[in-house]
């Protein structure tokens, strides 16, 4: 996906959703071999577009091969390296879902 792609996507995205929880989740083959830059950027863009009243949460759907603590750090602010910190990490079939949030402004 090209920065242009990426940033037109979430800015659409989060213009056309209602305040309050509104999440962005990345699944389909393995996302986390999209370099770490990908995640950075999708959140500063997030944190751009987003408007006040609108807390966005960033999941990721991964079979967790590739997820390091700079990973789920990135996602989750408040994460606390060789363990998942405030990060939900929800195991279901074999597949991990992370969940992070950024608080409404």
């Amino acid at each position: 996906m090209s920065d242009e792609v990426q940033e037109t996507f979430i800015r659409e995205y989060l213009g056309c959703q209602h305040d309050g929880d509104v999440t962005l989740d990345w699944q389909g083959d393995e996302p986390t071999l999209l370099a770490l830059g990908f995640y950075r950027r999708t959140v500063e863009l997030a944190e751009r577009y987003r408007r006040l009243g609108q807390r966005v949460s960033h999941t990721i759907q991964t079979n967790d091969t590739l997820l390091t603590d700079e990973r789920v750090a990135l996602l989750d602010p408040q994460h606390e390296p060789g363990g998942c910190g405030g990060a939900e990490l929800a195991v279901a079939a074999g597949r991990g879902a992370l969940r992070s949030r950024q608080p409404a402004r």
